[in-house]
């Protein structure tokens, strides 16, 4: 990314999205765990 951002709007930036990744990431992984065999858990 060559976009100059103030440090203060990344860092905001970065918090929404670890935020919305973390949720997805969260669903997701259930997602895949809850169609998983147990064995390979």
């Amino acid at each position: 990314m060559t976009m100059r951002l103030s440090q203060s709007s990344l860092t905001g930036m970065l918090r929404t999205l670890v935020a919305v990744g973390t949720e997805s990431e969260m669903s997701m992984f259930f997602a895949v765990a809850a169609g998983m065999p147990r064995s390979t858990v």
